[in-house]
């Protein structure tokens, strides 16, 4: 078994360095100054359920835009709050910013349907979708717009990062998070036939492009293109968010995308016995020598640093290093609980119980 968990070890070591080379040569955009005239236009959707508290902050950070959006779609999924009537009070006190507000009808329910429904409705040229409870800096927009006319993509995948941290457990969110932007900045027909999920509106969507146009996809690398999120507000929600997310892997029609699910589940299941190793071998020395075990788990930690340092650093999250070293002995188990978590049936979302 120590065989497999070093071959395994040094098999993750050297994908993360060959992502860790394709981050690095992504280059940096950057709009204009001066915007240059003819710039595709933009309607922007927010699904919205039960985002009283948020949606304000994002409106006011749409209408603060360099680039002004066409239209700003504001589509319910039945929220039992007062979204709707802070979203209509919202536009009729501020006419500079053009914003429809869908209700849902009767059977309507789900993201996917609020999306589906909010981009039939939309009059721009391009459609730009964010949730409620994002942050966006002035150029966001800009940045979409200019990097559409100069590429001439199919679809823009835009960076996210958490909010800046106020404890250990939002860092370590912050590195987990970013390792997820790393990836797909380094790797890189809507929603028929996964209506029936509630979660992966953006996943199945890059899947199904990708099938369309293949190569048309581009990573937007630019600090005023990355969307600031919020964390969970309690470790319920992070819990139920982390099944929501684990559902999906079932749905997923390649072979190869379960395989290398259980292949992750299994590597993260060596990596929690090999600590376990390490802890007992301190009591009972005897158990055999170590040295081994500690240079494998060296050479994965020298592979994160050097993958997430440099997306951290694009990130504005450099602060949060040190929390790569925290999620070592962490990870192994947080990564087991989340699999363990995907078999389970169903999770809470927004009020809403959810079973698949």
């Amino acid at each position: 078994m120590a065989w497999i968990y070093f071959a395994a070890t040094t098999g993750y070591a050297l994908v993360l360095l060959l992502a860790a080379w394709h981050w690095g040569r992504l280059s940096v955009f950057r709009p204009p100054r001066v915007l240059p005239p003819g710039l595709p236009r933009f309607s922007v959707v927010v699904p919205v359920r039960n985002e009283a508290a948020n949606l304000p902050a994002l409106l006011t950070d749409l209408a603060q835009q360099h680039c002004p959006p066409l239209e700003v779609l504001v589509s319910d999924d039945h929220s039992t709050d007062d979204t709707l009537a802070i979203a209509r009070a919202w536009a009729q006190a501020h006419p500079q910013l053009p914003v429809r507000v869908l209700a849902a009808s009767p059977g309507q329910t789900g993201k996917k349907t609020a999306i589906a429904r909010a981009v039939a409705a939309a009059q721009g040229e391009w459609v730009a979708t964010t949730d409620a409870d994002c942050r966006l800096a002035p150029d966001w927009l800009a940045s979409l717009a200019t990097f559409a006319e100069a590429r001439s993509p199919k679809l823009i995948v835009g960076p996210v990062v958490f909010l800046p941290p106020r404890s250990l457990a939002q860092a370590l969110l912050t590195v987990e998070f970013a390792s997820l932007i790393g990836v797909g900045g380094a790797a890189l027909g809507g929603y028929t036939g996964n209506e029936h999920l509630p979660s992966g509106d953006d996943e199945f969507l890059l899947q199904k492009v990708q099938a369309r146009w293949p190569g048309q996809i581009r990573f937007l690398k630019g600090p005023a293109a990355v969307v600031q999120t919020a964390y969970p507000a309690t470790w319920g929600e992070f819990w139920q968010q982390r099944r929501r997310w684990a559902s999906k892997w079932r749905q997923h029609r390649s072979g190869w995308v379960a395989g290398l699910a259980l292949a992750v589940f299994g590597y993260h299941l060596l990596g929690a016995l090999a600590w376990l190793h390490l802890g007992a071998a301190l009591v009972w020395p005897h158990l055999g020598p170590t040295e081994p075990i500690l240079a494998h788990l060296l050479l994965k930690l020298f592979a994160e640093a050097r993958f997430l340092g440099p997306v951290l650093r694009f990130l504005d999250r450099t602060g949060q290093w040190w929390a790569i070293l925290a999620w070592q002995p962490l990870y192994p188990w947080y990564a087991l609980a989340a699999g363990l978590l995907a078999n389970r049936r169903g999770y809470q979302w927004k009020g809403r119980k959810v079973r698949l």
